[in-house]
Formats: structure tokens, sequence, C-alpha cells
């Protein structure tokens, strides 16, 4: 059954490799998405610049996204961030309602499976939490950051009963002081 412009275009933008065979063979490629001729004329006249600007838009909101919920991770990985989000991405495309806690997990796992860089814990904590449908989780994690600096703390994410998640967290704080003296 042949497919409709909107589903053809998506494939496209989401798919670097199905992207690059596409300009490399336009008629190849649109015989293989086995549109519909209206739809196949359209994607003829698309101009490829254009067109990977565009797929470029949306993997930029993609990072926009996953780094608000997960800028420690971000900040961990410093100038690296955004050229290893984006081989992160041209690999994994998230869809649904929400893609976007689903990508911000898929990109831990990443880093963490591909030993790209590190990963703040209690940010990969709170983002699997919220995509789970647990009401109440508690980890011990060696880096959670106070004022930039790395604590040992208690995490312990829950949700109320109309399924809002929440976190508290109890940390170590050391002082060093002087010995007192008798």
């Amino acid at each position: 059954m042949a497919i409709d412009l909107t589903t053809a275009l998506g494939r496209l933008l989401t798919d670097p490799a199905l992207r690059s065979e596409f300009f490399q063979n336009r008629a190849a490629t649109l015989e293989t998405l086995d549109l519909d001729p209206a739809a196949a004329g359209v994607l003829q006249q698309i101009d490829e610049t254009t067109f990977e600007r565009q797929a470029q838009g949306l993997i930029d909101k993609r990072f926009h996204e996953v780094m608000k919920m997960l800028p420690m991770t971000l900040r961990l990985l410093g100038e690296d961030a955004s050229r290893t989000f984006q081989e992160y991405a041209g690999a994994f495309w998230p869809d649904g309602h929400r893609r976007h806690l689903i990508d911000a997990v898929e990109f831990c796992r990443y880093l963490r499976d591909q030993k790209r860089g590190p990963v703040c814990r209690p940010e990969q904590n709170t983002v699997e939490f919220r995509l789970s449908q647990r009401r109440f989780r508690i980890h011990l994690v060696t880096d959670y950051y106070v004022h930039d600096k790395r604590r040992l703390a208690i995490q312990v994410l829950t949700r109320s009963n109309d399924g809002v998640p929440g976190q508290n967290v109890w940390y170590l704080r050391f002082s060093y002081g002087r010995s007192i003296r008798n």
C-alpha cells in the first residue's frame, strides 16, 4: 500500500541514511518508499539544502528539550555535548507524546553504553522515573551537584495520587575546620 506525503517526509527528516540515499538517487528511493504518484512528484522537487536545514532544526529542537532535562549531564560533556547529541540523534528518533522524556532516557543510555561521557545519575533517575508508572523510588547517588560541587546524596522520587512526580534529596555536606585544643 502506498504511503502518503506526510509519512514519507517524516521518514526522510528523521533518518539520515535514508535522506542521504534519497539525495543520491531520488527515483530509486521513492520507489522503495512506495509513494503515491502525487507525493512522489512533490518530493522530486525538494531542495536538498533546505531539507537538510529542516532536519537539523528538528535535531536542534530535540537537543534543546533534552538540555532542559539533563543540564548537568550536558555541562559535564562540555564542548562535546552538541556533537555527541548529533551522533546519537542520527541513530535514534523517538516518537509519541512522551518523546522528549524518551529522548533524554535514551541519550543517557547512549552515553553510558558507548562510553561517550559522564551521565549525571540523579538526572537520569529523574527522567526514567518520570517515564515510568512507578509511585516511589529511592537512590543513593554519588554525583548530586550543589553549587557545582559533587555530593553523596539520597534521592527520593515520588508520584502523587494525581500522577505528579516529585523529588526530595538529602545530601552530605562536609566541612573542614580547625581542631579544638584544650
